[in-house]
């Protein structure tokens, strides 16, 4: 074996940096080690919406300077808008706010005992932890500590009226999403609906614009001009909920409620382009405490190969691969590698390790002059880095694929973690996806006798990271060629790798998942969830594509995908994920294209198949957005006319020099 230190090409601690026009920073050591950590007393003054451990509660805090005078907490819990009305607060006690560390500890006097919070505020947002005790002093062991806690700033997130985005149930039984947003004109709202779930039971339907005639950021007025009823809303808005009624075209009153969600929201319409840089630096710090514990860079790295082999002999590839491959032969040579990491325990204890099992592809040929194009790939469920490279298999087949083209490609397992780390998410995979070729389970990031405080997806995001690291280290790639490529949870992996780190000049993300609301009541897999919080709460799928605008993202979709979506027309999801997505692209540049293939749960290149006779090439929908003489009309959802805009993806990915 041999073992290497690696030198981190980018220091990633992108949540650690300052608001643009915030007023200033210090470096210590905090809950992140030695980090830039933004200094503004004012930083925790007024209502904040917390989530501890599933228990729904509202902070407010009045502040003067950096001094503490009063806050109160209201349990909201299963109460909709019109209860948290009447509700009382607690008057919380022992309030004190450290400005360097930008750390508010207070305490809560229950009937049961003691709670005593410790909660970090950055970037308007909170992260932190509660003990539960029948002590009045707060417990000095940080073991006590156990319920973490996500929240977010109503004075800084609702500072403007719009975007809004709303979590709405109708009479108790239907599920919605309601999203509104400026007019691009700048006069008047637009907005837009879709139903996810009535009565308990799936049912998805297509989304919908919607006719709004009165939003003041409390008051909401809005029609339904596509549905059959042409509903007539009305709601008011108190703190993060809403509620009011809907009339249909009979006359009929039904009563809804709701709360905000998706504050991170990018909104319908293009921005200035400062607006939408700012709103891309704010949301990956943000997304980097919520999901990544600051997505603090390594303190230190060491490869080690384990093994180098020529790739898997084969006299035949998959018939479901479109790329050509008999005419690109594999020269190339593999390289087993094992990444051992540390970085800053989240509580300020010893450094924590990370181990990370990859496999990297090098020509055998003489790199360019400029040197060789970087992939680097991960696999879905049930899959592993080894896979990718199996010329035979019939899914995770793109590994293979690019480095044939030539590319330095990295395959980094994805996997999940043991049972015990799960907090009872879900209960299969107790092994890993492919433990028979390395890719186990990951154990998550966490200090001993804690749960973690990262996200699974922010942790195989961070692995994505530190193997790009690796191999941007090598003398023979070219760092301005840089594509992250992914299928399934893989899709979904690349789409945070591309959103988080600016490096990753294109991101190809096949099968990924439509919007959230539509995975939660489908039954797909959970482990796209959030521990310590709501996921929903802050983003939808294509928010993380927004953050990729001003590079290249390929969206690929399958005609017959059933794996998020039971509509008739699976795409449609897909399409509206695009669409949303499609402003952040027209304000910063970059390229979206919306890949829709004739498979179904699959990765294309769009070359010919072994038994077709011509190219089918990447095509994407006529109608990318709403194209139609018929004011409300849904039909581009569901219209599956597509056109051809290049004969291969390896013609349709620009190169991006630096």
């Amino acid at each position: 074996m041999l073992a290497t230190t690696m030198a981190p090409t980018l220091a990633t601690t992108m949540g650690c940096a300052g608001d643009v026009g915030d007023p200033s920073e210090v470096t210590g050591r905090g809950r992140q080690g030695t980090i830039a950590v933004h200094v503004d007393p004012r930083a925790w003054d007024g209502s904040w919406f917390l989530n501890a451990g599933g228990h729904r509660l509202t902070a407010t805090f009045d502040a003067d300077g950096d001094q503490a005078r009063s806050g109160t907490i209201l349990d909201e819990t299963d109460q909709g808008a019109a209860a948290s009305i009447e509700a009382t607060p607690r008057l919380l006690d022992q309030l004190h706010f450290d400005p360097a560390a930008q750390l508010l500890t207070f305490r809560d006097r229950t009937d049961s005992g003691f709670l005593h919070y410790r909660v970090y505020l950055r970037d308007s947002i909170a992260i932190g932890r509660l003990a539960r005790s029948p002590s009045e002093t707060p417990p000095a062991d940080p073991l006590a500590y156990q319920t973490q806690l996500t929240g977010w700033r109503e004075q800084t997130f609702n500072a403007h009226i719009v975007p809004r985005v709303f979590d709405i149930v109708i009479a108790g039984h239907q599920h919605a999403v309601v999203r509104i947003d400026r007019a691009s004109a700048g006069a008047g709202f637009i907005g837009r609906f879709k139903v996810h779930l009535t009565n308990d039971i799936l049912d998805e339907q297509l989304s919908e614009d919607i006719a709004v005639q009165h939003w003041d950021g409390q008051t909401l007025h809005f029609t339904r001009p596509a549905s059959v009823e042409q509903d007539q809303f009305t709601g008011l808005v108190v703190g993060r909920h809403i509620a009011g009624t809907v009339t249909n075209r009979t006359g009929d009153t039904r009563s809804w409620t709701g709360q905000q969600a998706e504050v991170l929201s990018h909104g319908l319409v293009p921005r200035p382009l400062p607006t939408a840089q700012d709103w891309q630096a704010r949301t990956r710090r943000r997304l980097g405490w919520l999901a990544m514990a600051g997505n603090p860079a390594p303190l230190s790295a060491t490869a080690t190969v384990t093994g180098r082999f020529l790739p898997v002999p084969t006299t035949a590839v998959s018939d479901h691969r479109d790329d050509s491959a008999a005419a690109w032969p594999q020269k190339y040579e593999l390289t087993e590698l094992g990444l051992d990491l540390t970085l800053p325990s989240p509580g300020g204890g010893p450094p924590l390790g990370r181990h990370i099992h990859a496999i990297m592809a090098v020509p055998t040929t003489p790199p360019p002059v400029t040197g060789f194009p970087v992939a680097v790939v991960a696999n879905g469920h049930w899959g592993g880095a080894w896979r990718t490279f199996d010329p035979q298999n019939t899914i995770y087949w793109y590994g293979d694929s690019f480095a044939r083209r030539g590319y330095v490609v990295l395959s980094v397992d994805i996997s999940h973690r043991p049972l015990g780390d799960r907090q009872a998410l879900y209960t299969d995979l107790l092994d890993g996806d492919d433990p028979a070729n390395g890719n186990d389970s990951h154990p998550a990031i966490k200090d001993d006798g804690l749960d973690s405080e990262w996200e699974e997806d922010g942790e195989r995001t961070w692995d994505m990271m530190r193997g790009l690291d690796y191999v941007l280290g090598r003398a023979d790639v070219d760092r301005g060629q840089v594509t992250v490529v992914g299928l399934s949870m893989g899709g979904e992996i690349a789409e945070w790798e591309g959103a988080m780190d600016p490096r990753v000049g294109v991101v190809v993300a096949a099968g990924a998942s439509p919007d959230l609301a539509v995975m939660q009541y489908h039954g797909n897999h959970p482990c796209y969830r959030w521990q310590r919080g709501d996921i929903r709460e802050y983003l939808d799928p294509s928010d993380l594509d927004a953050l990729i605008a001003s590079r290249t993202l390929v969206r690929e979709t399958g005609l017959v995908d059933a794996v998020y979506s039971d509509l008739t027309a699976h795409f449609a999801s897909a399409k509206q994920v695009v669409r949303r997505a499609a402003p952040a692209f027209a304000a910063l540049g970059g390229h979206l294209i919306h890949y829709l293939h004739f498979d179904a749960h699959a990765f294309h290149i769009g070359e010919p198949l072994p038994a077709a006779t011509t190219a089918r090439g990447v095509t994407m929908p006529v109608e990318t957005d709403v194209v139609s003489a018929e004011p409300w009309s849904t039909d581009w959802q569901t219209n599956q006319i597509t056109r051809a805009i290049s004969d291969s993806l390896f013609d349709a990915i620009p190169v991006r020099v630096r």
